[in-house]
């Protein structure tokens, strides 16, 4: 299971470095409704990459549609993979529709403003999505700052 997670996320890492749709795509799949909870764990991390990309990207003057596009084939393939409640939030996500307190601490780390209590209200949802979403959101910084495609 442990592997399986890693390599998923090693593929999408190169996916998203080499601007691979398939891989992209192929990795997303492997990582879509994979986890416990209402949102499973995955999809939740998924979310975290996703404003990532759409705040970072912002951040550091990425092209907009490339974003988009990346976005798209991380949830390409949705339908049946995980539950209806994490569908919609995936969907909103690709169209950078985020909850409060995941905008709240994107916007607090582009304008490098205190960013304690806007990740503790985003620790705070659910059993693990809060911080599997937190999770998700270092990985898609950290990525942003090595991809140069993106920038």
């Amino acid at each position: 299971y442990k592997n399986f997670i890693i390599n998923s996320v090693k593929r999408l890492t190169k996916g998203i470095s080499d601007f691979d749709y398939k891989e992209i795509t192929e990795a997303s799949k492997g990582l879509i409704g994979l986890g416990p909870g209402l949102t499973p764990a995955a999809d939740d991390f998924l979310l975290g990459i996703l404003a990532s990309l759409y705040y970072m990207g912002y951040y550091f003057g990425s092209h907009l549609e490339s974003l988009k596009k990346i976005a798209g084939f991380i949830i390409y393939d949705l339908p049946g993979r995980t539950t209806f409640i994490s569908k919609i939030m995936l969907k909103n996500g690709m169209k950078a529709r985020f909850s409060e307190p995941i905008k709240d601490l994107m916007l607090a780390v582009v304008h490098n403003t205190s960013v304690q209590d806007k990740c503790i209200n985003l620790l705070n949802i659910g059993g693990t999505s809060g911080s599997d979403c937190a999770a998700g959101i270092v990985f898609g910084g950290a990525l942003m700052t090595k991809v140069k495609i993106l920038r």
